[in-house]
């Protein structure tokens, strides 16, 4: 298999097989290729969290796709624990509409890069959080840990 440089989000509109792989630093700085298959391409999801929502889930709150920007938001104060029902190597971009979404790290499911002591990202509006998803297998029911890729607050 050769290996294909992604220089520009417009090299993404490649026929289906081709395979890329994005490299993630974690938090042991081991760096893990993660495969990243281009089946569906890219998309766009508005999302508004409800009352006690604590998740998102892949299919019906987000599409399930290998790439995705979510512009995220909620009605009231709600924290995000868990992206359910994503396959290893999908990207979430989240975009907050709000000063209500706070994404909570729990190295079960969502891991950022935050300090233990101030675990959680409390977006305003403007902030990008990038996150990849490793070993998820919905077909196994096992949704893999969702690891921050990088984030742009808005200042």
């Amino acid at each position: 298999m050769s290996s294909k440089k992604i220089s520009e989000l417009a090299e993404l509109n490649t026929p289906d097989g081709d395979d890329y792989y994005v490299v993630v630093d974690s938090s042991e700085s081991i760096t893990k290729k993660v495969k990243l298959s281009m089946g569906g391409g890219l998309g766009v999801t508005t999302h508004v969290m409800t009352t006690g929502q604590v998740e998102l889930t892949v299919g019906t709150d987000c599409k399930d796709i290998p790439i995705e920007v979510i512009f995220l938001g909620a009605y009231a104060a709600e924290s995000l624990a868990m992206i359910n029902g994503a396959r290893d190597g999908n990207i979430k971009i989240l975009v907050a509409t709000g000063n209500n979404v706070t994404v909570s790290r729990n190295d079960s499911y969502i891991k950022t890069k935050n300090p233990v002591a101030n675990p959680n990202f409390a977006m305003k509006t403007g902030d990008i959080l990038a996150l990849v998803n490793v070993d998820g297998r919905p077909s196994d029911g096992l949704h893999g840990t969702w690891l921050e890729l990088w984030r742009s607050l808005q200042v």
